[in-house]
């Protein structure tokens, strides 16, 4: 071999499987040669792992849906070379690729002149291109394994990796891979795989049976690495009818079912192939009872579970449609009526729009199969009201049979198969009858009190139609009011067409009265015929003007502090007229006493009569302490309007003089005070009584005298400034707004009211009415306490 070496100073040339070194001596301008060497090629080293861990081959974990993991160290793996500075290429080979074109070898080659290439099918991925060491040794070290399979092979991967510089490949380096495959949950397709998305749309409608949320022949159950599941799980959201709402399914191959209709959920359990439950899946129905159900939206939503994962939920829209409800009618009996009845009302009653939950409008008709002895009837009804009134007009003198038919039409419609109309027929039979005879109409008259004997003249008197003439009639009179006008004399002789009826008032006697006159047939009354007829006229009797009498004005003697009865001895008034009519109206009241009616006491505003004081109710009660007189003043009006003028009642009080002492009493039961209930009022039943009538200068003590503690709270409870209202300022009480006392104590201590000059029995008794206990203990003693009242 001939080596040409210009301007070297110096060169080492290596043979490695020779021993021969040739050295040049520095600054020679050229030297000739000749050599002859023996070179063995040496072929590059890939260290997947690194210089500083042993062996050239790596080892790593791939877990399912993890992502790409390195097989190379990505650090610290090399690629050397002691002759080559380039390498031309490099083959990356899954050599035991058993989830096929899943698997996948990627490296980075951006930044060098390599290029890239994988087959799938081999699960060789090539890399090509003259680069450096350098460039090749960072691929190797980007290298990646990947696999999508969703069910890989656990059986570990060897990755080979060989590198060629253009002369020889390298040993191979290997990446032994352990697999880690993962469980996938299971996937549930609604609608199938032919259908975009995983989720159903189905269509409710009330009345048509349950419904199908699946596609019953597409629905599709998956899992790629379970051949059963052990169960599924439906459940009803935005549910608005409860318990009416349910689900269901066929249940088959060992798969059981439970439905909780308190929650709406359908749950099927049990260990069985995919097929089976898909099968079983496909059966799903929604069903829903109220009547009506509430329209609307439902969701079902779906989840299966192999055991360990459930799948992602999918769940069928769910339209739920009310249809529209009959409407209603109670049924309607056949009935018969006279002729020339008149109008007949026959109640309709049941009428509904048959429960639907929107109010609807409703109409209701009637129509008549035989118009000449019925026209179609009226119908009276307001739109949602449960009952109407069917008015019946048959036609004069005509008689018959005829079918009515009513209807009841609502405005809901009818689609979905709906009825938006339902009728009722009975039949109406129109028999004849004797008719009625006739009486001309008769005046009213008008008279004065005790007027002499009057006559009226009575006309238009007949048997009624001209076929029943031979009749014979008779007539008859009668006065609604014989204390007045006794019933008349008639004078008629049948078959005229005229009379008379004469009568007189009785003497004194005056108001209005009613003459009732009846002509009356031998027709008699078969088939419901009618054999009368009456009119009637008012008397009106005109009274003449009378002025009570007082008759007896005796005055009433009682004992101080007593009563005595004001009989009709004492005072009595006295006219024409009922005692009863005659009323008392009281122009004063006694100023130291009551009057009272039958034990109540009376105020200007009210009255009593003459009978009141005859049957002993009127009484008076003497309120004072001392001997003396009162009176009342009172007017007596009569029927008339007609009064006397005002007069006294005088009233003796004779006797001694008396003391007084106030009286209060608890009436009411046990209360019960609950922590946390706030304040309980102790009687609000309570009651003070002091003949004296004023308390002031008094004191009013409440205090707990068993049981008692201090956290116990006493207080009086404020309402306002009204009519009958307690109400607390600081510490002045007031009543209707007027100061009655001032507070002090009552917390874990008696509670004390001095009363102020304001203060009567009435308001010291509001006051006791308005006291209150509470307790502010954070743990107050269960004991029954004992209150007392003391007031003095």
């Amino acid at each position: 071999m001939l080596l040409r070496l210009p301007h070297l100073r110096q060169l080492f040339v290596r043979a490695l499987l020779g021993m021969a070194v040739l050295i040049c001596a520095p600054y020679a301008e050229a030297l000739d040669v000749n050599a002859t060497f023996t070179i063995a090629q040496q072929p590059a080293v890939v260290d997947l792992n690194g210089a500083l861990v042993a062996g050239v081959d790596y080892a790593a974990t791939f877990t399912e849906a993890g992502g790409a993991v390195a097989i190379a160290d990505p650090a610290a793996a090399t690629l050397t070379d002691l002759i080559q500075d380039t390498v031309v290429g490099a083959r990356v080979r899954i050599t035991n690729q058993l989830d096929g074109a899943a698997e996948l070898l990627d490296a980075v080659v951006t930044g060098t002149a390599i290029a890239k290439s994988y087959d799938a099918s081999t699960g060789l991925l090539t890399l090509s291109g003259l680069d450096t060491v350098a460039h090749y040794q960072a691929v190797l070290r980007s290298l990646v394994y990947d696999n999508s399979s969703l069910n890989p092979s656990a059986t570990a991967r060897v990755i080979s990796v060989i590198v060629n510089d253009g002369f020889v490949d390298s040993l191979a380096a290997n990446c032994v891979l352990t697999m880690v495959p993962v469980n996938n949950a299971p996937a549930l397709d609604l609608n199938g795989p032919l259908t975009a998305g995983g989720n159903f749309a189905a269509l409710f409608i009330e009345g048509r049976g349950a419904v199908v949320v699946v596609d019953a022949t597409a629905l599709t159950v998956a899992d790629p690495d379970n051949a059963t599941l052990v169960s599924a799980t439906a459940t009803i959201t935005a549910r608005q009818d409860g318990a009416a709402e349910l689900l269901d399914a066929t249940v088959q191959g060992g798969i059981s079912k439970s439905f909780d209709a308190a929650t709406g959920v359908l749950s099927l359990t049990g260990s069985a192939s995919l097929a089976t439950y898909q099968a079983v899946l496909r059966t799903l129905a929604y069903d829903n009872v109220g009547s009506p159900p509430i329209g609307g939206n439902r969701q079902v939503t779906v989840v299966v579970n192999d055991g360990a994962l459930d799948s992602p939920t999918v769940f069928c829209v769910l339209a739920v449609q009310a249809r529209n409800h009959t409407p209603t009618l109670d049924a309607l009996a056949d009935r018969s009526v006279l002729e020339n009845s008149g109008l007949l009302s026959i109640p309709l009653t049941g009428i509904g729009d048959g429960g639907d939950l929107v109010g609807q409008n409703l109409t209701v008709t009637a129509t008549s199969s035989n118009q000449a002895i019925l026209l179609d009837p009226t119908v009276v009804y307001t739109s949602a009201q449960a009952t109407g009134t069917l008015m019946l007009a048959p036609v004069a003198f005509e008689f018959g049979t005829t079918t009515v038919t009513v209807t009841v039409h609502d405005d809901g419609g009818t689609a979905f198969g709906s009825l938006d109309t339902f009728s009722r027929t009975f039949q109406l039979t129109i028999v004849p009858v004797n008719q009625r005879p006739s009486l001309a109409a008769l005046a009213d008259l008008v008279i004065n009190e005790d007027d002499p004997a009057q006559t009226v003249q009575i006309a238009g008197i007949s048997a009624g139609p001209a076929n029943e003439s031979a009749q014979v009639l008779t007539v008859t009179a009668i006065s609604s009011r014989p204390d007045i006008i006794p019933n008349p004399t008639v004078f008629y002789a049948s078959p005229q067409a005229a009379g008379a009826l004469q009568f007189t008032p009785l003497a004194h006697q005056s108001g209005v009265v009613t003459i009732f006159v009846q002509v009356a047939d031998n027709g008699g009354t078969a088939n419901g015929g009618r054999d009368r007829v009456a009119r009637s006229f008012t008397v009106t009797v005109t009274p003449k003007s009378h002025v009570p009498v007082l008759v007896t004005d005796a005055g009433l003697t009682v004992p101080v502090h007593g009563s005595g009865v004001i009989s009709y001895l004492a005072l009595e008034t006295q006219d024409f007229g009922s005692a009863s009519a005659l009323v008392y109206h009281l122009s004063a009241l006694p100023t130291d006493g009551l009057l009272e009616l039958g034990g109540t006491a009376l105020t200007l505003s009210d009255t009593f009569t003459q009978a009141d004081i005859n049957a002993g109710l009127l009484s008076y009660v003497n309120t004072g302490f001392v001997a003396g007189s009162d009176a009342f003043q009172f007017t007596v009006v009569n029927a008339q309007g007609n009064s006397l003028p005002v007069t006294a009642f005088p009233i003796t009080i004779s006797g001694a003089a008396v003391g007084t002492t106030p009286a209060v009493t608890l009436p009411g039961p046990a209360v019960t005070w609950v922590q946390g209930g706030g304040p309980v009022v102790l009687d609000g039943g309570a009651t003070v009584v002091d003949a004296s009538g004023t308390l002031a200068g008094g004191n009013l003590q409440i205090s707990l005298i068993a049981n008692g503690s201090a956290g116990d709270l006493l207080a009086v409870r404020s309402v306002g400034n009204g009519l009958g209202q307690i109400a607390v300022s600081g510490t002045t009480v007031t009543y209707e707004g007027t100061t009655i006392g001032t507070l002090s104590g009552g917390s874990g201590a008696a509670l004390l009211v001095t009363l102020a000059a304001a203060a009567d029995p009435t308001a010291v008794q509001a006051l006791l009415r308005s006291i209150t206990f509470d307790n502010a203990d954070a743990a107050p003693s269960a004991a029954t306490r004992r209150a007392q009242v003391v007031l003095d």
